[in-house]
């Protein structure tokens, strides 16, 4: 897969964690998508750049979370989210 594969898959599967365990610490996306920092980070910085998820800065570092609808232009999840049980497992050969 070319690396911009790997951003979409990374950045679909962070969508799927957010949307079904809530915000989460960058530490806590990276253990559960075993992908480098800089995959996560591009990542996330395309989710953002497509204003899907908020990032707040608190004392214990940054949250990452899924923005609803009513928080603005959120948008939906990725159509195939519903297919994935385990979004740590997710290749993108999903059909």
């Amino acid at each position: 897969m070319d690396i911009r594969g790997q951003i979409v898959d990374t950045a679909r599967r962070i969508a799927i964690i957010l949307n079904n365990q809530g915000a989460q610490t960058l530490p806590q996306l990276q253990k559960q998508l075993s992908e480098s920092n800089e995959i996560v980070h591009l990542a996330l910085g395309w989710l953002a750049r497509d204003d899907r998820i908020e990032i707040r800065r608190d004392l214990k570092g940054c949250q990452v979370r899924w923005k609803s609808l009513e928080y603005g232009r959120g948008l939906p999840l990725p159509r195939r989210h519903h297919m994935v049980k385990d979004p740590t497992k997710v290749t993108g050969q999903e059909a």
